[in-house]
């Protein structure tokens, strides 16, 4: 289920001036956008942050029984800024 919804596109807007989506970037609840100076950023989404007090943050997972680093993880070691929404 793709949560990404066009409020996040508006709240890019407002942050990062000139952001435009990376198309086909969408997995789950994040993509990444190309600001004007060619710094890469990664949105995620978390809805249930204001329901329970708590900011979810995944750094890996299991697939096959293998740990696996998550996209947070990728961006971070590509050097890209990551963005928080909370919905």
């Amino acid at each position: 289920m793709r949560f990404y919804t066009e409020e996040t596109n508006k709240i890019i807007a407002e942050f990062f001036p000139g952001a435009e989506e990376i198309k086909n970037q969408k997995k789950g609840s994040a993509a990444d956008y190309i600001l004007p100076n060619g710094e890469v950023i990664e949105v995620k989404l978390d809805y249930r942050a204001i329901q329970t007090g708590n900011l979810y943050i995944e750094f890996e997972y299991i697939k096959d029984g293998q740990a696996r680093p998550s996209g947070l993880a990728l961006s971070a070691e590509r050097g890209y800024t990551a963005v928080i929404v909370v919905l």
